[in-house]
């Protein structure tokens, strides 16, 4: 196999993962197709950018493998090598929202503000963009909205107002939302709003 092949595999799972884990897609099919799969095995399977990655490699191993041995070798190469570049890219996102100021009315092709746009696989917790890692009280950090987890894998949940990512990573798992954006994160079929 040439390496050519491989560097093709892996952009292509990258893409395809990233678009069905994170991505609203046009006319928010996507999203819909998430919320649609709910908290069964399918909706956990989409959830998790690792899991997906898994089984959308598949059919690239097959195709760009030339022996048995070859496309069983490349089936988890591929996997990882796009969560590698998943990675990446969540740490250069983050580095530019860190350096670059926000400007009103900042564009995607598909219409939506740049700060919708934070979807991708979950990022460590850090004090500035992740919250609720672990049961616990509800966070007090503003005087916001709680959150429960009931779904049966962990979730991180990126706000379309705030940018805000609130990880939930078992359940029973409560975290405070920001206000704004409150009405988003109670669409989601998993999490029950708690007083």
């Amino acid at each position: 196999m040439h390496f050519y092949w491989f560097l093709l595999g892996t952009l292509a799972v990258w893409r395809i993962v990233h678009l069905l884990n994170a991505e609203d897609g046009p006319f928010d099919l996507l999203l819909r197709l998430r919320r649609l799969a709910g908290a069964g095995f399918w909706g956990g399977l989409l959830d998790c950018f690792y899991c997906l990655s898994v089984w959308v490699a598949v059919p690239f191993a097959w195709f760009c493998g030339e022996s048995w041995s070859e496309r069983l070798l490349l089936w988890p190469a591929l996997s990882g090598a796009a969560i590698l570049v998943e990675r990446l890219t969540l740490r250069e996102e983050r580095l530019h929202r860190q350096s670059t100021p926000k400007t009103k009315g900042e564009r995607m092709c598909c219409g939506k503000g740049r700060s919708q746009f934070r979807g991708g696989m979950p990022t460590p917790p850090s004090h500035s963009t992740a919250y609720g890692s672990a049961p616990q009280p509800l966070l007090s950090r503003y005087a916001g909205v709680g959150f429960e987890y009931v779904g049966r894998t962990g979730l991180t949940v990126t706000g379309p107002v705030t940018g805000r990512q609130y990880r939930f990573d078992r359940p029973g798992v409560r975290v405070e939302v920001d206000p704004r954006d409150q009405a988003s994160i109670a669409a989601i079929p998993v999490l029950r709003q708690v007083r």
